[in-house]
């Protein structure tokens, strides 16, 4: 929320919004200018990192839900500290989860 809400110091935020002298493209690689957007879905480099990222994190919520849902035993608590297992099978033995 906070990038949507322009508050993120991107360069094209410092030379449209605060009228700083720097140019407003891409740090990396100077061709389309430095927006959030750009950021996050566009940057060669930084949206393909960050939606791996987030791909994982999302994925690791699933398994833990769906983990919760079937009697799965857990570890943890919290979807944030799980680390899935390949195979996971609830304590009655009537769900496996791959």
């Amino acid at each position: 929320m906070a990038a949507q809400d322009q508050a993120l110091q991107t360069k094209y935020y410092a030379t449209k919004i605060l009228n700083t002298e720097t140019g407003s493209k891409c740090r990396l690689f100077q061709q389309f200018d430095e927006t959030i957007d750009y950021i996050i879905s566009v940057c060669q480099i930084l949206a393909k990192e960050q939606y791996i990222k987030r791909h994982d994190r999302v994925c690791v919520q699933l398994h833990f839900n769906i983990c919760k849902e079937t009697g799965v035993q857990l570890d943890k608590k919290h979807w944030y500290e799980h680390v899935p297992k390949s195979v996971e099978t609830s304590q009655e033995g009537k769900v496996t989860i791959l």
